[in-house]
């Protein structure tokens, strides 16, 4: 969706020379992407827009790195943002959250990726930085299956008595999503996983729960 895009595209742009413009529909001007935008405005990277209109000019090139703190309890994305566009800035890049986090395991598949390339995310409380020099490196990566996709499917075996399997889940994944798997079995669904992923099948009655799901969107 644009407000993906918008959110790592911001990023990217503050990198590369010239002024790339971002314009989406008239619904997405009501996104609050104005902590994200003031971040980079922050670290030095001149941004035009106006609120409440999804239209982002950003002029790159000048963007350096450097230490800003943006408010973490609308979107974990704009985190994400600023750290997946910093290895390779001069003055390396700390970020300080202030106040809650919201979507915590997004921010955290974000590290482990960025780790994966090579890429280390030091993190003391609320403070993540990434050192001057860190550079991406190539890497072999499975893309794991899109949880969130997936929990459309594992529900519609549990409404309807059915099974389905998804190839590629993993156990120990950092999908938040894929904590439905463990409310499914909680309310009676049996949950296996083999060599290949897991299989979700109704069998039996189903049995209300109570579950915190504030990080399972």
């Amino acid at each position: 969706g644009f407000d993906r895009v918008a959110d790592d595209g911001v990023a990217g742009a503050a990198r590369a020379r010239g002024v790339l413009v971002f314009e989406g529909s008239a619904r997405m001007g009501q996104r609050p992407i104005t902590d994200l935008l003031d971040a980079f405005r922050e670290l030095g990277v001149t941004v035009e827009y106006r609120e409440g209109i999804a239209r982002y000019a950003v002029h790159g090139g000048d963007y350096q790195g450097g230490a800003v703190s943006i408010p973490g309890e609308k979107s974990s994305q704009f985190i994400s943002s600023l750290l997946l566009a910093a290895p390779g800035m001069a003055r390396g890049l700390t970020v300080d959250v202030v106040g809650p986090l919201a979507s915590a395991p997004y921010l955290a598949m974000t590290v482990d990726v960025m780790r994966s390339f090579g890429v280390e995310v030091a993190i003391k409380g609320p403070e993540y930085t990434i050192s001057p020099g860190a550079i991406y490196r190539p890497a072999a990566y499975e893309v794991e299956p899109d949880a969130s996709s997936a929990t459309y499917a594992f529900a519609a075996a549990a409404i309807a008595g059915g099974e389905v399997s998804v190839a590629g889940m993993r156990r120990d994944s950092l999908q938040s999503d894929a904590g439905l798997l463990a409310v499914l079995a909680a309310m009676g669904c049996s949950v296996g996983w083999h060599a290949d992923g897991v299989t979700v099948r109704r069998t039996g009655d189903l049995r209300g729960v109570a579950v915190d799901m504030n990080a399972m969107p």
